[in-house]
């Protein structure tokens, strides 16, 4: 991605469609919603003149998802310390055998 000129409310850039797609929080131009069609050359074309791409949205689903990972990754921790918890006041249920 290069930034080739800036509008009085931000920037003209240079980009493949698969950065545009990484963007916008997708791994491919297909994956983006919208449909296909083709330009004045015959080509199939996935991003039209005039789509807007919110990299913000794209960005906070993610944070989103790091936040809640730290949280599963905490709650692990606390479940695992109270099994051990648990199984320390268990009773002993072995019989301790002498050798003969």
């Amino acid at each position: 991605m290069k930034i080739i000129g800036n509008t009085a409310d931000g920037y003209l850039i240079e980009a493949t469609g698969r950065e545009i797609a990484n963007a916008a929080g997708y791994s491919s131009m297909t994956a983006m919603p919208g449909h296909k069609f083709k330009d004045s050359y015959g080509r199939d074309v996935y991003l039209p003149i005039g789509l807007v791409v919110e990299p913000t949205k794209a960005h906070a689903y993610i944070h989103n998802l790091k936040m809640a990972e730290e949280r599963v990754r905490q709650s692990e921790a606390h479940l695992r310390a109270l099994a051990d918890l648990l199984k320390s006041a268990l009773p002993a249920t072995e019989i301790a055998t002498e050798e003969i």
